[in-house]
């Protein structure tokens, strides 16, 4: 069964804003979920505002999950892409790009979890939950405003699969952050020498060149001349 559709409060835990591309950017949304279908995998592939939409290459520094009061299935962020010009008013193909560390989590308030998942620009994000279909989870809430679609199993980095379509916001939110050089880490709180891939510390000093100093020579005449003053005193 796909969905057991339980009305819970729609107090939202974090709010959010459309991305921007210069500094680090709050992606997505939390609030308290309806009751899903663990053991799947969802990603936001629509919704005003493009909020689950990475804005530019970038990482993903942390990501956050409001839990619901009972036990909690295993849960990792997830990234992925529709195929280019798809029909996201059907099922569509979506191929999941990146994915962050797995966590169970504290069930009944906000979990924000630390993580390092580099994206490209146009990447969204969504959730994958541990256990089976037939386990529950509390993932998203049904808005006919938003799209998301749902593959009933894990589906890992590289794999493209045939997801379902349906209309919910997904409960899952990240921070983005620029990486001008590219290694791999935020520059905001990961990286603190973003011109340099080669380090993640400090950035080294750069050497001073000394100048030298340059010796004016005298030419002979004005030497002999003063040799004259002298002799004159």
């Amino acid at each position: 069964m796909r969905r057991i559709l339980l009305l819970c409060s729609s107090l939202f835990c974090l709010a959010v804003f459309a991305p921007s591309a210069g500094a680090a950017t709050n992606l997505g949304a939390t609030f308290e979920p309806q009751l899903c279908s663990a053991g799947t995998t969802y990603i936001q592939t629509a919704d005003p505002g493009n909020r689950y939409m990475v804005p530019a290459d970038g990482v993903l520094t942390s990501w956050s999950y409001q839990a619901l009061d009972a036990p909690q299935q295993s849960i990792r962020l997830k990234v992925g892409r529709a195929a280019p010009g798809a029909d996201l008013t059907t099922d569509a193909d979506v191929t999941i790009t990146a994915q962050s560390e797995s966590h169970t989590p504290t069930a009944g308030q906000l979990n924000t979890f630390s993580t390092r998942v580099p994206v490209k620009a146009g990447d969204r994000i969504g959730e994958s939950f541990g256990g089976t279909p037939l386990d529950l989870a509390g993932c998203s809430r049904e808005d006919n405003n938003f799209t998301d679609h749902f593959f009933s199993d894990q589906v890992p980095p590289g794999d493209t699969e045939t997801f379902a379509e349906e209309n919910f916001q997904q409960n899952i939110a990240a921070v983005w952050e620029p990486d001008a050089d590219h290694d791999g880490f935020g520059d905001e709180t990961q990286d603190k020498c973003a011109t340099n891939a080669g380090t993640q510390l400090a950035c080294p000093a750069t050497a001073k060149k000394k100048c030298k100093k340059k010796k004016h020579k005298r030419s002979a005449e004005s030497a002999k001349k003063k040799k004259c003053k002298k002799k004159r005193k």
